[in-house]
């Protein structure tokens, strides 16, 4: 029946055609109480069998997230974010929203991490504090529900006699494991989901790595971290890099015979959903922080919700279980990834230009390790018998000792091949200096960078006044070498290096390299394509 209050106040309802009419108190009480009688049917629960919390279920968890969510959203609908009286109630729902999406994560992390294929003694111990956090957490939603029931009193609100019960909510159990038939024989495509599965899993890690969280920091460490360093936005685009990767694994992998042949892979896939998980709750804590503690706009709102929650508990499970253990099993799944990545690399070979602008220098260099990093597999340069560890900046750096080496050899070539280079005067050197370079610039050997400067053409000390063709040679050889060190000049040679390893790191430095290794003919910077964009990173 109707609840009848005789008191009246205006309540504005947002309609589909707004009009001014004013509604009496009881009639919206009485839309309350009937809309929200799903969400109200928990309270009963709460006073009674609830104060049992071994008969919360992963059921139960999610009637309280699913309920609570269309509350809030009724609520808000009615303006009680707006409204002094009402504005703590909401509060209460989106705590409680908050809490039973946390508690459902966090039980089935609890019953879940036995039959992933990764049980060791440092996982059984997370299990065990995941049962201690879910505990601490069921003991909020219990003062969270006492808190809304005795403000929902207070409002008028109409709370049912008859309640849920804990048989609404059995546990999960399943009766048994149905036979495995359904094997999908293995194609190419699946080969080429591992690597990318476990390429974007080593570049997920070291990003998140970032984060800084393999250690436990105090409470103001993390008020400090918050929101500057780590926030929802920055932790909703890890969750969603992580489901990405999960749901690539399922399409592609999941159920064929290459997983039932590879246990790295079962593996793997536990580590990238425990990471998932985590990430799921340390999202959910950081959202709840940041809009219901950090820039709490009532202060005594906020200090009703500490009594609930406590003194930043919610930040403190954030970073110091949630993201920790998170950093964990993204570490450990890190050794399966590159493990994976050299079993499934299709080797090739490509025979790519070197670097036009002073060979592999800084950019170039760069460039080339960034890509092969980006995928975790071994590249090799072979520069005729050398190798270079194409991961490593300082090892190709090393390649251009050689590859400057060839370029002389080039000009000390063509310098003895010319006729015109005939016996001079010691004093009549700068003059020839300057003759060979330009004769060496027109003949499209030799491309300026700089100014070369008369102090940049200073001859070495010469024992003698009259020089023979080779000592002119020679002399003009050690300028060269001397312009080619300051970077004044380079020497145009075409020369190639030959990438040896996985292909798609492969196909990407020959990406890199038809666009000039992110630079022009001087040396400028040129915009990278999209392909290899994450190079900008």
């Amino acid at each position: 029946m109707r609840p009848v209050v005789k008191e009246d106040f205006p309540v504005s309802l947002a309609r589909y055609n707004p009009t001014t009419a004013q509604i009496s108190r009881s009639d919206f009480l009485y839309g309350v109480s009937k809309q929200m009688l799903d969400f109200l049917k928990i309270l009963p629960f709460m006073r009674g069998e609830g104060q049992d919390r071994s008969k919360y279920s992963k059921r139960f968890y999610e009637y309280i997230t699913s309920q609570s969510e269309l509350a809030e959203i009724f609520l808000d609908s009615c303006g009680a974010k707006e409204n002094r009286a009402w504005f703590f109630l909401r509060e209460l729902v989106a705590a409680i929203r908050c809490l039973g999406k946390v508690c459902y994560v966090l039980r089935y992390l609890e019953l879940r991490i036995s039959s992933y294929e990764i049980v060791d003694q440092e996982t059984l111990e997370f299990q065990v504090i995941t049962a201690n956090v879910r505990e601490i957490f069921d003991r909020m939603l219990q003062k969270a529900f006492a808190q809304f029931d005795t403000e929902a009193r207070e409002l008028n609100i109409e709370i049912p006699k008859q309640g849920v019960r804990s048989d609404d909510f059995p546990y999960f159990r399943s009766p048994g494991r149905l036979y495995a038939d359904m094997w999908i024989e293995t194609s190419s495509k699946e080969d080429e989901a591992i690597i990318k599965i476990a390429t974007s899993y080593l570049e997920i890690a070291e990003e998140y790595n970032e984060l800084g969280f393999c250690r436990i920091f105090t409470i103001p460490q993390l008020l400090e971290m918050v929101p500057e360093h780590v926030n929802e936005e920055r932790l909703r685009i890890f969750e969603a890099q992580v489901h990405n990767l999960q749901s690539v694994y399922d399409t592609y992998i999941q159920y064929t015979r290459m997983e039932a042949n590879d246990p790295r892979l079962i593996k793997l896939r536990s580590y990238v959903s425990m990471a998932l998980h985590l990430l799921e709750i340390a999202t959910v804590l950081v959202h709840f922080h940041e809009r219901h503690e950090l820039h709490s706009r009532h202060l005594e709102i906020y200090r009703k919700l500490q009594i609930i929650t406590g003194t930043y508990q919610i930040l403190d499970v954030m970073g110091n279980y949630a993201l920790f253990y998170c950093t964990k099993f993204l570490q450990k799944g890190k050794q399966l990834s590159e493990e994976t990545v050299m079993d499934y690399a299709q080797i090739t070979s490509k025979r790519i230009p070197v670097p036009i602008y002073r060979g592999f220098h800084v950019r170039p260099s760069t460039y080339v390790a960034k890509i092969a990093r980006h995928y975790g597999t071994e590249v090799e340069m072979h520069l005729e018998d050398d190798i270079y560890d194409a991961s490593c900046v300082f090892d190709l750096f090393r390649a251009n000792e050689k590859i400057n080496m060839e370029k002389r050899r080039l000009i000390a070539k063509k310098l003895l091949s010319a006729q015109h280079i005939t016996p001079t005067t010691k004093s009549a050197m700068p003059h020839v200096i300057k003759r060979e370079l330009k004769y060496l610039i027109d003949e499209k050997l030799i491309v300026v960078h700089q100014e070369i400067l008369p102090e940049d053409q200073v001859i070495p000390p010469l024992e003698k006044e009259h020089l023979l063709a080779e000592d002119v040679r020679s002399v003009i050889n050690e300028i060269i070498t001397r312009l080619l060190a300051l970077g004044k000049i380079d020497i145009i040679m075409p020369i190639s290096v030959t990438f040896i390893g996985d292909k798609r790191p492969l196909s990407d430095i020959e990406i890199l390299a038809e666009h000039g290794y992110g630079e022009d003919a001087k040396g400028n910077n040129v915009p990278l394509p999209e392909e290899i964009s994450y190079l900008y990173k």
